[in-house]
């Protein structure tokens, strides 16, 4: 695509299904564009590895430029969320990445069924399912990951701290942030 080079295996679901494939990855890849607070580096392209199997469902090697999304039958992944994260390592890459998972989460939902209806929830509020004791700035600022509830509190803390900042705010402390400053910069 202009944008994009995809990568498949011959007969595989994505050879299969090519056109819906470059869609909706360069639809994901312009959302990614327009979370960023600016314009983005484009050259050399981003490339977009697409598999049938995959133990997790996508994932990213930013230093790279590469992505790696399930497109399958059953399963098919094409969030922004993965170009997100090479974008806000080339915004910064000295950020946490706690606090970055939380900005590629922004704008995620998920399909929840409670009390006998289908609710379509933004990832940040599934943070309510988070014990209260890991509400805490400290995890948000933490540069490791190790599961959904880390991404979840960052989330909730990057949508409250947009909020009540504003946008530009937001991202003037997120460009200038360090692994070890975030507590002066906060």
């Amino acid at each position: 695509t202009p944008d994009l080079t995809i990568h498949y295996r011959r007969g595989s679901y994505a050879a299969l299904n090519l056109g819906e494939a470059q869609g909706r990855y360069d639809h994901a890849y312009q959302l990614a564009q327009r979370t960023m607070p600016g314009p983005v580096k484009t050259d050399p392209k981003i490339k977009v590895y697409l598999y049938d199997q995959l133990k997790s469902k996508g994932f990213s090697r930013v230093r790279d430029r590469e992505v790696h999304y399930r497109f399958s039958d059953e399963f098919r992944l094409t969030t922004p969320h993965e170009f997100l994260h090479i974008f806000l390592y080339e915004f910064n890459p000295r950020a946490p990445i706690r606090l970055e998972e939380g900005v590629c989460r922004l704008e995620e939902r998920k399909r929840k069924k409670f009390k006998g209806a289908v609710h379509d929830i933004q990832y940040y509020q599934l943070v309510k399912l988070v014990p209260e004791r890991r509400w805490t700035v400290r995890e948000v600022f933490k540069d490791h990951y190790r599961d959904d509830d880390d991404g979840n509190i960052a989330a909730a803390f990057v949508a409250f701290t947009m909020q009540e900042l504003g946008r530009q705010r937001f991202w003037e402390f997120y460009r200038d942030l360090d692994k070890k400053n975030w507590k002066d910069n906060l």
